[in-house]
């Protein structure tokens, strides 16, 4: 085990100065006040590759390739042909929305770094779960039908913008119809929105936000029309605006998570949050953003699966561990808790990264020099070391490790 350097990624979206949490973790750098810190990338990919904290300035995916042994049988069987991690973690701080978007699985991500490598910077699907550290706001995967339906009725601009045709065909779905028929009917009233005459969508947002800034105080859907408001001032009549009234609205108080598959529509629109996901940077985007839009791959892509988003609170393993498990082998994430005293940490059987973000410990194991846990502090654990954590006033901790 040894410590490593994450990257910091200062993008619009970001906290600014000591607001963020990534800010916070920046150890000993000087935080710049006017200066966004989104993220904390640690892990092996090419756009922010983490360094070990040696001396050497060696990155860690060449560490991995001279001294093998510090990945394991098991990433030789399960990620054959893989080279560094098979995971990416990350700390989020987010000041304001980022782009509505969905992650490409791994047929499409292949095709579109062949096609667009400029855009589409490697070939991996991007499957992904945050978990919440502080109170997060998010859209995530289409409302059920009925609820999409009601705002259809309700907000005449985004009915303006559907066009009669479509609209009326959404509205006349019923509960029982097949599935097949729900999903295609989804598909047509989003791309309808994405794929709108620009200038058509500016005119109807504008008219919907003035009348929502003079509705009633006491109406019952303020969250979602409020949420409008906010959106239209970070992004001015921007056609994600109305992907509100179409998309999940949640808020995760910390320690809930989210799990998004490949191809599933989300947009993080505030907080800070603990991010595990597959090896890769693919993002496909078609709203609130000033970065490229590929609105036919996004609108081809999704699967149009409506309903409620499930919220992940996650399996208590032990007194001070809790683990969050999602259906794929590449990541899995770890909270450590440890008020006092020394605690022995679960064996992993691949590589890990830790990260503490709150109190400070040290963590040791046979055959190693003690590190120091403090905010800020990374550390790559090899599989199978049996490590003990020792803290003397409390210390929080997320882990990375594989899903096998």
């Amino acid at each position: 085990m040894y410590s490593i350097k994450g990257v910091f990624q200062n993008y619009d979206w970001g906290k600014v100065g000591k607001e963020s949490l990534v800010a916070e973790l920046s150890n000993n750098e000087k935080i710049e006040e006017e200066k966004p810190y989104a993220e904390l990338w640690m892990g092996t990919h090419v756009s922010g590759p983490s360094k070990v904290d040696d001396g050497s300035n060696q990155y860690l995916h060449e560490r991995l390739k001279e001294k093998t042994e510090e990945g394991g049988e098991i990433m030789k069987k399960e990620f054959e042909g893989v080279e560094g991690l098979p995971f990416l973690f990350k700390i989020l701080s987010i000041r304001k929305a980022l782009s509505i978007q969905a992650h490409p699985d791994k047929k499409l991500a292949e095709e579109l770094h062949s096609k667009r490598p400029d855009w589409y910077k490697d070939d991996n699907h991007k499957p992904e779960l945050a978990m919440a550290l502080t109170q997060m706001e998010a859209l995530c995967g289409f409302r059920p039908i009925s609820q999409i339906q009601f705002f259809l009725q309700r907000v005449h601009e985004l009915r303006n913008v559907v066009g009669d045709h479509i609209s009326s065909a959404f509205l006349n779905l019923k509960e029982g119809q097949e599935e097949v028929e729900k999903k295609t009917a989804l598909k047509q009233l989003f791309g309808s929105i994405m794929r709108r005459d620009p200038q058509y969508v500016e005119e109807q947002i504008s008219s919907l936000i003035q009348r929502l800034k003079n509705r009633a105080e006491d109406d019952k859907e303020k969250k979602v029309y409020d949420l409008a408001i906010r959106l239209n001032d970070q992004f001015p009549n921007d056609v994600g605006i109305l992907s509100i009234f179409l998309l999940n609205y949640i808020v995760l108080q910390p320690g809930q998570a989210i799990f998004l598959a490949a191809n599933e529509p989300h947009a993080y629109l505030s907080g800070d949050c603990a991010e595990c996901m597959a090896c890769s940077d693919n993002v496909v985007r078609a709203g609130l953003t000033p970065k490229n839009k590929d609105v036919e791959t996004l609108c081809s892509m999704l699967t149009y699966h409506a309903g409620p988003i499930e919220i992940l609170e996650g399996e208590q393993i032990n007194s001070f561990t809790r683990i969050y498990r999602p259906p794929i082998k590449e990541f899995l994430l770890h909270h450590i808790q440890l008020d006092k005293g020394t605690a022995d940490l679960q064996v992993c059987n691949t590589p890990s990264i830790l990260l503490t973000y709150k109190g400070d410990g040290s963590l040791s194991s046979e055959g190693h020099n003690d590190l120091k846990c403090h905010k800020g502090g990374v550390i790559f654990v090899a599989p199978g070391l049996q490590t003990k954590l020792k803290t003397e006033e409390g210390i929080s901790i997320l882990r990375c490790s594989c899903n096998c």
